[in-house]
């Protein structure tokens, strides 16, 4: 049972459509820090990730948005 409770949380955790506030709900721990044991990211996930950091400051530099308008922040600040 700990093994698909594992497979679980990793599987959540890795599509990157749910996030560790929710998984941490989802697995009824009580700190990140148990969410994060059974939470491990796939290395193609954390290149996902990088990418698209990279992309984002790529557009900062050369002027095509603003870092607010890329993070999906809305309205002014």
């Amino acid at each position: 049972m700990h093994g698909l409770r594992h497979v679980y949380a990793s599987g959540l955790a890795s599509s990157g459509a749910v996030d560790m506030y929710t998984l941490q709900k989802l697995l009824t721990h009580k700190s990140p820090a148990m969410t994060q044991r059974y939470a491990h990211l796939a290395d193609d996930t954390l290149k996902r990730a990088a990418e698209v950091a990279g992309n984002l400051i790529t557009q900062v530099e050369s002027g095509k948005a603003t870092p607010l308008q890329k993070s999906g922040a809305k309205g002014k600040r």
